[in-house]
């Protein structure tokens, strides 16, 4: 199970990484990919931190559920 888990999202990134990354690559070739690719890299972590946070309860909400 765990290989097939592996090889789903294996290839799955690389057809989701290989579409996006094929505009940069007409754009500039290989530094427009590098930057494109570490864009990505960066974006998404912070992306997915900025949603955690903002689905998290306050401090001030939480107190108020248990009074």
């Amino acid at each position: 199970m765990a290989s097939a888990l592996y090889l789903m999202f294996y290839y799955f990134g690389s057809a989701a990484g290989g579409f996006y990354l094929l505009y940069w690559w007409g754009r500039g070739n290989w530094p427009a990919v590098v930057a494109a690719a570490v864009a990505a890299l960066l974006l998404i972590p912070g992306l997915l931190y900025a949603l955690r946070r903002r689905n998290l309860p306050s401090d001030l909400d939480s107190s108020r559920q248990h009074c």
